[in-house]
């Protein structure tokens, strides 16, 4: 199989923590973010400018994401039956494996291009368009739905004694539909609608989510809770 290795530049990367001041205390100075372990980026592309050694795109798996490209650049086919003849781009993998601990802005990392079909090489070719996610190391993708916090901390309560309450009677812990809802979320719109309405964005002090998580850390049967509410897949580290 064709395989050939590239450099990404990557701009902006999901869940990157700052320190608002050098005197601030952040979250990730006193805890671990669930699934901040290593995680692999993965997604589909064309490579392009292939010699004629690319695939046959008599392959609708091939000549579907060709003709998309084309038709995002104002030049649609009339028909995939006029990409037929077309050889000189290929469908890959495109694999990266992002370092436990994740990356920050401008970072640098190897990526593997493997043909999925049947070109024969990729050499010349450029990568031109790549479909990406970002998996877990528990296998769920944060793409759309982000990282399911533990404990939602934008409840519009502003205790954190009181937010630590609840969620020690189980009013703010996720039931186990919902948290299988992470593994199909990406692709479906109501298990995406059901996360995101059990814990939605609100602006709140930061310094509640610090508070919040140094009760955590200094209560052992509460960590213990929280992982438990986090469901078997969970992967939080103390």
């Amino acid at each position: 199989m064709p395989t050939m290795m590239t450099r990404v530049f990557l701009a902006v990367m999901s869940a990157v923590i700052v320190a608002t001041s050098a005197s601030a205390t952040s979250l990730q100075q006193i805890a671990r973010l669930e699934e901040q372990g290593e995680s692999v980026l993965q997604g589909l592309g064309l490579v392009v400018g292939l010699p004629g050694t690319g695939d046959s795109a008599e392959d609708l798996i091939v000549a579907r994401p060709l003709f998309t490209m084309l038709e995002a650049m104002g030049n649609a086919p009339g028909s995939l039956e006029e990409l037929a003849e077309a050889n000189s781009a290929a469908l890959v993998v495109v694999t990266c494996t992002i370092p436990e601990g994740g990356a920050r802005v401008n970072d640098r990392f190897d990526v593997t291009v493997s043909a999925i079909n049947n070109a024969e090489s990729l050499a010349g070719g450029e990568l031109f368009l790549t479909w990406s996610r970002i998996y877990s190391p528990a296998g769920i993708t944060i793409h759309r739905q982000g990282v399911m916090p533990t404990i939602c901390t934008s409840t519009g309560l502003e205790d954190a004694e009181r937010i630590i309450g609840l969620f020690r009677t189980g009013e703010l812990q996720p039931s186990p539909s919902l948290r299988a809802y992470r593994h199909v979320a990406a692709d479906d719109e109501d298990a995406l609608a059901a996360l995101r309405a059990f814990c939605p964005w609100r602006a709140h002090d930061e310094e509640l989510d610090v508070v919040v998580a140094e009760r955590l850390l200094e209560q052992p049967e509460l960590y213990a809770l929280a992982l438990r509410a986090s469901g078997p897949e969970a992967l939080a580290q103390r």
